[in-house]
C-alpha cells in the first residue's frame, strides 16, 4: 500500500516516529528536543493532516512536554 502513496508512507513514519522518540521520552528536556523535531518533520512533510497538528502541538507545547514526563 505504500508504494502508491508517499504521503501514506511518510504520515505513517511520522506517526511511528512520534511513538517512537516522543512518547518515550524520560524526562521534558528531552521531550522538548524530540517535540521540537518531531514538530519540524511534520512541517517539513506538507501533509495537509499534519498542519493543525503543528498549530496544536506548537500552541501547547509546554503543558504536553511537561505532561509527557508525569506519564512515565
Amino acid at each position: 500500500m505504500f508504494w502508491y502513496s508517499d504521503d501514506l508512507r511518510i504520515a505513517y513514519l511520522l506517526k511511528e516516529e512520534f511513538n517512537d522518540k516522543v512518547l518515550k521520552c524520560k524526562n521534558s528536556k528531552e521531550a522538548k528536543i524530540e517535540l521540537k523535531r518531531w514538530i519540524q518533520l511534520a512541517k517539513e512533510s506538507k501533509i495537509d493532516e499534519f498542519k493543525r497538528c503543528v498549530q496544536v502541538f506548537n500552541r501547547w507545547f509546554e503543558e504536553i512536554t511537561n505532561a509527557n514526563v508525569s506519564l512515565h
